[in-house]
């Protein structure tokens, strides 16, 4: 699922005068369909990412809020802003709110402006990470093994 067109626009514009290494998926890159050019050095498109190995290291992630996406993020402590497309994304917007451990970029006006200043607002928040570390103890807790395997490749693995 891809967000609008515009919304990388924003995107991009968010993140170019950052030191912020900005990696993003979309299906359609490089194709007739999604071309982008003259990017800033520090801003990849990606055909796929595997976001578990994205999310070691990540800062914020911007997603349309399916579920593994979210569970993922709470996993790796990643603040998330989410820009719902579809069904469950709505109401998973909601909680992410709710929970606060992210935003719903539909209760902004969307501009790169607004966008960086949302994600530093989430990236810089004590109180949203410690909510995202809370959220995970308590999913860990629950030793749901359907839940874990799609979040934890070590877990499936064994190596935990």
């Amino acid at each position: 699922m891809n967000f609008p067109f515009k919304l990388y626009n924003y995107i991009i514009n968010a993140y170019k005068k950052e030191p912020y290494q900005v990696e993003i998926s979309q299906k359609y890159f490089g194709t007739d369909v999604f071309k982008i050019t003259n990017l800033p050095s520090h801003i990849h498109f990606h055909k796929y990412i595997k976001q578990t190995e994205l999310l070691q290291r990540a800062h914020l992630l911007i997603t349309h809020g399916g579920y593994n996406s979210i569970l993922e993020a709470i996993y790796y402590e990643v603040p998330i802003l989410v820009y719902a497309i579809t069904h469950d994304q709505f109401i998973n917007s909601q909680r992410i709110e709710e929970l606060n451990i992210g935003f719903d970029l539909r209760h902004m006006e969307l501009s790169g402006y607004n966008i960086n200043k949302i994600s530093h607002k989430l990236m810089d928040s004590v109180e949203i990470k410690e909510h995202i570390k809370d959220l995970k103890s308590e999913i860990i807790a629950l030793h749901n093994d359907e839940v874990r395997k799609y979040i934890d490749e070590d877990y499936v693995n064994g190596n935990l």
